[in-house]
């Protein structure tokens, strides 16, 4: 069995129809995005070819953003259930790298897909809309994972500076592990040799490579997390 289809309780109908919308309304919109580019594309025509009302929209998505994001919204949405969830054990950093893990490996059939394109979707956006919604997302979850610690923890971040660094150290490890994964980088290689080459984020090439690409993604994820002691033990001398 492979490792994202793991075995779980199944979802109520109201739980799968939910599902169901987000997934229809995520898939329309990175089709009209692929082919009419995001700035061109409307609310409207993203609505029309899901057959949802503007009204159903926004119960699933804040924003044209937040839809044409939507795989990255779903692994947020999943790791920080996941982290306020498992037990905690060893360092703190150690949980949530484990917990990160563990959310990737269970993501969706085909979710590295949809991620690889809405990566390369931002990165090519000529207006900085979806990067700057990125960055607010991520400060969103950093705020979510030091509220669970400081649940967990029984302590304040505002007393303890280290609960709001994990945060941050966690959220960047996915940040340099997801860059080198979608720029097709091994440890130590430099220079963009897959992105910039690749014109249509879901030619051949590309949906080939990256289909075989999770178990990668996962080791440059934890490669990242490895390196955090040694970057903050970098000397200048």
């Amino acid at each position: 069995m492979a490792p994202n289809d793991t075995p779980q309780a199944r979802p109520s109908l109201r739980e799968r129809k939910k599902q169901r919308t987000l997934e229809e309304l995520a898939d329309a919109a990175a089709r009209l995005f692929a082919e009419q580019g995001f700035e061109a594309t409307t609310l409207e025509e993203v609505v029309a070819a899901a057959e949802v009302s503007k009204r159903t929209f926004f119960r699933y998505y804040g924003s044209k953003e937040a839809v044409a994001l939507a795989p990255e919204g779903q692994l947020w949405e999943r790791y920080v259930a996941e982290v306020a969830e498992r037990p905690l054990g060893g360092t703190v950093l150690d949980s949530l790298r484990s917990a990160l893990l563990d959310t990737i490996t269970r993501m969706p059939r085909g979710w590295e897909e949809r991620f690889y394109a809405c990566r390369r979707l931002a990165a090519h956006s000529p207006t900085p809309a979806l990067r700057d919604h990125t960055v607010v997302a991520s400060f969103h979850v950093q705020a979510e994972l030091t509220g669970i610690l400081e649940r967990r923890l029984g302590t304040s971040s505002e007393a303890d500076v280290r609960l709001r660094l994990l945060g941050e150290f966690a959220l960047s490890a996915w940040r340099c592990g997801a860059k080198e994964w979608v720029m097709g980088r091994e440890p130590g290689q430099t220079g963009r040799p897959a992105m910039d080459a690749t014109p249509d984020p879901l030619d051949a090439g590309t949906a080939a490579r990256v289909r075989g690409g999770r178990e990668r993604l996962l080791r440059r994820v934890d490669e990242a997390f490895a390196a955090i002691p040694a970057g903050l033990a970098l000397s200048a001398d």
